[in-house]
């Protein structure tokens, strides 16, 4: 079964490399959409160095391509359609199946394995959606699961072409079919100078994106200043549904298995564990 990856960067420097080694030996072709201005065009100029890393990422298959796209997207609908139909379809040979993920996501290559079978058994012109851990600040906190439009995988129908799909790359018409396995998200656990950037650039393009609002605040109240006992409630940065994400919890040893493409990953700042030795008893603060 042949397996495409695509990605639409504009920032994402923190966990890309990881990322793309995550799924490195089980894809065919990994192609990197990286345009030159945010999505909805709310800034101008790249703000990190996401794509100089790529460029960098060893490729001795010869399957990473970045292609600069700076076609102008003001609403996020069709988005992974249009990149796909454009840029790949005619010009790629036709995959079997499509993998929509973003530079924050990264597989264990025991749940990629078990997705690939999984995958392997639905018909065309299905889907496939992961389900997703999300991380807090770095490998040793997890957030509640909590329901996410999250890493899908496309099998593609007889045309070969990608069907409609919403901002997050889910089709509209097409049937999803939900996965038990589990891919990471490490949004939550970027560099502090990139959360910064993350969210300024989150609270300026949230109209374009149909989002909810940020809380401009979060940033610095919230995830910053984040405590596991004093300051750990109500996380969510959406504003009026901060309760959505509830507080952070220890990542146990026997829950999340690190991915091998994490193995020697420098984590944000040790202060978050000095506050975890500092304290003892219930650190989940519900």
């Amino acid at each position: 079964m042949k397996i495409y990856a695509i990605y639409r960067m504009y920032y994402g420097e923190d966990f890309i490399e990881a990322s793309i080694l995550s799924i490195y030996n089980y894809v065919d072709k990994i192609i990197v959409f990286a345009p030159e201005n945010a999505f909805g065009n709310v800034h101008k100029g790249r703000v990190d160095k996401s794509r100089d890393v790529v460029l960098n990422i060893p490729d001795p298959d010869w399957k990473i391509d970045v292609i600069p796209n700076n076609q102008y997207y003001q609403d996020p609908r069709n988005q992974f359609t249009d990149l796909y139909n454009t840029y790949i379809y005619n010009v790629y040979p036709t995959p079997d199946a499509v993998m929509c993920i973003e530079p924050d996501m990264v597989w264990h290559k025991d749940e990629l394995e078990a997705e690939l079978i999984t995958l392997s058994t639905i018909d065309r012109g299905k889907c496939l959606v992961a389900s997703h851990v999300e991380f807090w600040h770095n490998f040793d906190w997890v957030l509640p699961w909590r329901y996410r439009k999250t890493l899908i995988t496309h099998k593609l129908g007889i045309s070969g072409q990608m069907p409609f799909t919403d901002h997050s790359g889910h089709p509209i018409t097409q049937q999803v079919i939900t996965s038990a396995r589990k891919v990471y998200n490490f949004g939550f656990c970027v560099s502090p100078e990139n959360m910064k950037i993350k969210c300024h650039l989150g609270i300026k393009y949230s109209n374009f994106i149909k989002d909810s609002i940020p809380n401009e605040d979060w940033y610095l109240e919230k995830w910053l200043k984040w405590h596991p006992v004093h300051n750990n409630k109500d996380l969510e940065i959406s504003r009026g549904h901060e309760h959505l994400i509830p507080y952070a919890e220890k990542n146990q040893e026997h829950w999340y298995l690190i991915p091998e493409s994490l193995k020697n990953y420098q984590w944000n700042p040790s202060i978050f564990t000095q506050a975890l030795e500092q304290n003892s008893g219930d650190i989940q603060s519900k």
